[in-house]
């Protein structure tokens, strides 16, 4: 089996590479060969031995007809050769089944449905869902899981609370492990440059920011407070 695997990647986001590695790592395991759709090819290949190609487009409404046509006439056969017998593609998420940023779930929607309309068979894994209040996100998520998918499994309870509460199916996903606890350790010494090689403990700051009150109305704010909290955690780790 060959399998595509698509996420937040080439934005130099350690939590989404390091969930991409686990990916990686785990198919690997089962002899199974990988294709990285990533944004930015030239990033992701500074981590993964792993063949990599451009996200296409995916949904057709964020992306202007200029940019499609010159994607499709710079990558389409390239892309056309690599499906061929790839049908498959884990969608690895992280924690982006949110509405944080309104309309998110909605564009996630219109990307799943591109994927289908590549032909292939989307399975969603690990992923984290919390804070949907908007009507037409929470509309998203129930039909991405209630009809676009071939497997979806979340990552904590809370996520399979939220998933009670919009309607969804208990038997349309699964309870499973947040991906990048399964990543692989990092052995001293390696010579195989291409891994997170400077991780030596990962910080989920999530439950920190579980408010907007805590998670401040600018990604900037956020930012700025993510790093500040990380450090006194670091300070008092050590």
């Amino acid at each position: 089996m060959k399998a595509w695997v698509y996420g937040y990647f080439g934005h130099g986001n350690i939590g989404d590479d390091a969930i991409m590695l686990s990916v990686l790592d785990g198919l690997a395991k089962r002899n199974q060969k990988a294709l990285i759709l990533t944004d930015n090819v030239a990033a992701s290949r500074a981590i993964t031995n792993a063949a990599c190609l451009l996200t296409p487009p995916l949904n057709a409404k964020r992306f202007g007809a200029k940019y499609k046509v010159g994607y499709w006439m710079r990558n389409g056969l390239k892309v056309a050769t690599k499906l061929v017998g790839r049908n498959a593609c884990i969608y690895a998420c992280g924690g982006s089944i949110n509405d944080h940023v309104i309309g998110r779930v909605e564009d996630m929607h219109r990307r799943i449905e591109g994927l289908k309309a590549l032909g292939f068979r989307v399975g969603i894994l690990g992923a984290g869902i919390d804070s949907l209040s908007s009507p037409v996100d929470r509309t998203s998520a129930r039909v991405i899981i209630e009809e676009l998918l071939d497997y979806c499994s979340v990552r904590d309870q809370g996520s399979v609370d939220l998933l009670n509460d919009i309607g969804v199916s208990e038997s349309k996903f699964c309870l499973s492990a947040d991906p990048v606890f399964a990543i692989p350790p990092v052995v001293r010494g390696s010579q195989n440059k291409k891994r997170l090689c400077d991780i030596e403990v990962g910080l989920n700051l999530r439950s920190l920011f579980q408010s907007n009150a805590e998670r401040g109305d600018s990604k900037m704010h956020r930012h700025a407070d993510y790093l500040t909290q990380c450090k006194a955690l670091v300070e008092r780790l050590t």
